[in-house]
């Protein structure tokens, strides 16, 4: 794990790589640490909201990225994905949104825009 001073855009780019680790493996107390305080709590009020979102999912894997641009105490990261799914395989481009908070990069948000899928 990093540290407190590490706000790299390398740093930003494993954190949205280790929240698709993570919940890809049922990890769930480790993925929401990486989420905001305001992004969890609007998002996923509960634990059973967050896990019924991931628990199709198997793995997700960059194929484009991801890529961090990092501005005073916010980092943008963008790439595309291969998600992996019960069942199907999805195609996915993102934007996901990152701020400072508790001495690390948080993911504050996300935009992700299904591209293409097919049966898995």
């Amino acid at each position: 794990s990093l540290g407190g001073s590490e706000f790299t855009a390398q740093a930003a780019e494993q954190t949205v790589e280790e929240f698709y680790t993570t919940t890809s493996e049922g990890d769930y107390d480790t993925s929401a640490q990486l989420l905001s305080e305001s992004w969890r709590q609007s998002t996923f009020p509960n634990r059973a909201i967050f896990e019924g979102t991931f628990d199709k999912v198997e793995s997700v894997v960059f194929i484009e990225g991801p890529n961090a641009d990092t501005s005073g105490d916010t980092a943008t990261v963008t790439g595309e994905t291969r998600a992996t799914l019960t069942g199907e395989i999805q195609h996915n481009e993102g934007t996901w949104y990152l701020v400072q908070e508790d001495g690390r990069w948080k993911i504050d948000s996300w935009d992700v825009i299904e591209l293409s899928s097919r049966s898995a």
